[in-house]
């Protein structure tokens, strides 16, 4: 969880630790409310569960009884684009730690202090976080290509359909003989593939396309945190979770660094965290 996140956190427990404040109203601003059931969602989820659990446990114990986490999925079960038992893996190590996770309950509405669900329940909250993905920009919707729900349509090699010489990659576009997740990796690859693709056409003056392989993508496995020292790992060889799985996260996560200076600094940062706590100090 950001450092900054973590501060005002820590300011919101401050302010509902006065003993003036009525054990109704507490509940209210220590209910926080997480909608998503994907990989933000929920290592959001877990991240928060280990900063309530292990640090502002030691400094408002009197309010943990009080601190309510709710994880809310429209579709039938958390990390959905991963494989049914590390889905389930997840959701009962959610129901261990006292994660309330509701599946197959989209948001109706969302009010200044309660989220609605379909079947009418309300969920009062004072942090609620949306992590649902984002619907197509209204620039895309604009233009004047052809269009399947807000995403621009493309054949197999990237080129936007209709076109000679313009490509589309990423969030915005869409081949229908290949749904694509709009994924980091998925927009990495096309991109890759779209710079290569000019490459060689640029080397043979007067070629299409149309003469080169097409693209072609492959699944390098997604993770997902789940709090603590424990992960998941959905690949396309192997499903795994636990304490291995979270050795290979930060191991993945380390090499996807840009910076040395950042391969550097984040583990010691991690190091910090994990011998004296996160900083919640204020200045």
């Amino acid at each position: 969880m950001p450092e900054k996140s973590v501060k005002e956190l820590s300011n919101a427990l401050r302010g509902q630790a006065m003993v003036y404040c009525q054990k109704k109203k507490k509940k209210r601003l220590l209910s926080f409310v997480i909608v998503g059931g994907g990989p933000t969602s929920v290592e959001f989820a877990a991240e928060l569960h280990d900063f309530l659990k292990e640090d502002v446990h030691k400094w408002y114990p009197d309010l943990e009884s009080l601190v309510k986490v709710t994880l809310v999925e429209g579709g039938k079960s958390l990390l959905g684009s991963f494989r049914p038992e590390v889905s389930s893996y997840t959701h009962n190590i959610f129901k261990k730690r006292n994660i309330e996770v509701l599946t197959g309950v989209p948001v109706k509405d969302v009010t200044q202090r309660e989220i609605i669900l379909s079947d009418g329940r309300k969920l009062p909250f004072e942090v609620a976080v949306w992590s649902t993905g984002v619907s197509p920009s209204s620039f895309v919707k604009k233009t004047p290509f052809e269009l399947k729900n807000g995403r621009i349509l493309i054949d197999n090699h990237l080129k936007v359909n209709g076109s000679q010489n313009i490509w589309a990659a990423g969030d915005c576009a869409m081949n229908v003989n290949s749904n694509l997740p709009p994924t980091a990796q998925v927009a990495e690859q096309e991109g890759k593939y779209i710079a290569s693709l000019l490459n060689q056409m640029s080397k043979q003056p007067g070629s299409s396309a149309d003469s080169f392989s097409p693209f072609h993508y492959r699944h390098r496995g997604m993770f997902a945190h789940i709090g603590g020292h424990e992960s998941v790992l959905d690949s396309p060889h192997i499903g795994l979770s636990g304490f291995f799985a979270w050795l290979l996260w930060n191991a993945a996560y380390i090499t996807q660094l840009v910076s040395v200076r950042n391969k550097i600094m984040i583990p010691l940062y991690w190091f910090k965290s994990y011998v004296f706590g996160r900083d919640l100090s204020r200045f």
